[in-house]
C-alpha cells in the first residue's frame, strides 16, 4: 500500500483532511515537514517557505531531505531521546513515546503539508506516495487570509532559482514588483491573490501531469462530506469504516466554530459575507486566468 500526501493550497481544509483520511486508524498522520518553524526543534534542511526539492539536485541534498523526513515517517531511538530532551512539558512524554513507536506500528504514512506542494512529484516518487491535492475557491482563500491577515514573504520564491526557472517564471516580474512596490505589499489581498495564483498555477500543471493523482476541491468536501470522502477513501485503498465516518460527523456537523469542527457546508460561503462587492471584484479580475480551471467565477 502506497503512503500518502495531502497537499495544495494552504486555507484549504488540509488539515482536516488529513486527519480524517487517517481516523480510521490505517495510516499514521504526520503534520508537515516542510514547515520552517521546526528549526526552532531541531535541525533541518528547510530554508524557504514553500521549499521545492527534485531530482536535478545534488545527491547530498536530496539525501539530507530524506534523512530529516525520515524523522517523521522512522522509529529511532536516538531522535526519540532528542525529542523527550526538547518536550518542555513532562505531561507531554507518553504521548512523544507513544508516537514514536506508532512510526513503526502503523505501516502507511499519511503526511499532510501543503508548503510541500512543489516538492510533491519529488515526493511522490521517493516515499511512494498517492497525492491529495486541495483547491479552494480565490476569493474563500483570500478571506481566510484577510481573517488572520497571513502575509507571504514572496523572497522565498525568487531565493529558489530552480523554482523559478522550472515553474514559476510566468511569476518573475510579478513578484519582484511586488516586493518593490509598499502599496502592493500594504494591501492583503494583493498578498492573497498573487499566492494564490502562484500555488494554483503548480496545481494546474500537476493536474496535467498526473491525471492518477486526486484534484479535490475544498467546496466538494465541505459541501458533501460522506459522498466526496468516500470515495477518496476508495481510491487511496483506505477502509471507510465506523471511526472514520464517526470522525467525519464529528468534524462537519458540529455546532461548535472551531479549527476542525462547524457545519462545514455553511462555511463554505463565508467570504460572500465578510467581503464587500468591491473586494470580490478585485478578486476575481486578478485570478480569473487561472481560477477559470477550477471554478465558475
Amino acid at each position: 500500500m502506497k503512503n500518502v500526501l495531502v497537499t495544495g493550497s494552504h486555507r484549504s481544509g488540509s488539515t482536516w483532511t488529513g486527519m480524517v483520511l487517517a481516523s480510521g486508524g490505517e495510516a499514521l498522520y504526520i503534520q508537515e515537514p516542510f514547515n520552517i518553524l521546526h528549526k526552532k526543534r531541531y535541525e533541518t534542511p528547510v530554508k524557504y517557505w514553500f521549499e521545492y526539492i527534485d531530482n536535478e539536485d545534488s545527491p547530498e541534498r536530496q539525501a539530507a531531505f530524506k534523512q530529516y523526513l525520515h524523522r517523521f515517517t522512522n522509529f529511532d531511538i536516538s531522535r526519540l531521546k532528542e525529542d523527550l530532551k526538547i518536550t518542555k512539558n513532562i505531561m507531554q512524554y507518553p504521548r512523544t513515546v507513544y508516537g514514536a513507536f506508532r512510526k513503526n506500528r502503523v505501516p502507511r504514512k499519511l503526511i499532510k503539508d501543503p508548503l510541500a506542494l512543489f516538492s510533491a512529484e519529488w515526493l511522490a516518487e521517493h516515499f511512494d506516495m498517492d497525492v491529495v491535492v486541495l483547491v479552494r475557491h480565490p476569493a474563500a482563500f483570500a478571506e481566510s487570509v484577510q481573517a488572520r491577515d497571513m502575509r507571504h514573504d514572496f523572497s522565498h520564491f525568487l531565493e529558489q532559482e530552480i523554482l523559478m526557472q522550472k515553474h514559476l517564471a510566468p511569476f518573475r516580474a510579478d513578484i519582484e514588483d511586488f516586493i518593490q512596490n509598499p502599496t502592493r505589499q500594504a494591501d492583503i489581498f494583493e498578498h492573497a491573490t498573487l499566492l494564490w495564483n502562484i500555488i494554483h498555477h503548480q496545481i494546474l500543471y500537476y493536474k496535467e501531469k498526473y491525471p492518477n493523482w486526486k484534484f479535490v476541491r475544498h467546496e466538494d468536501l465541505s459541501r458533501k462530506p460522506f459522498e466526496t470522502f468516500g470515495k477518496l477513501f476508495d481510491e487511496l485503498n483506505l477502509n471507510f469504516n465506523e471511526k472514520a465516518k464517526k470522525y467525519l460527523q464529528d468534524t462537519t456537523q458540529s455546532n461548535e466554530n472551531s479549527r476542525l469542527k462547524r457545519q462545514s457546508a455553511a462555511n463554505i460561503f463565508k467570504w460572500k459575507k465578510n467581503l464587500t462587492q468591491e473586494q470580490q471584484q478585485f478578486i476575481c479580475d486578478k485570478t480569473h486566468y487561472i481560477a477559470q480551471n477550477f471554478y465558475t467565477l
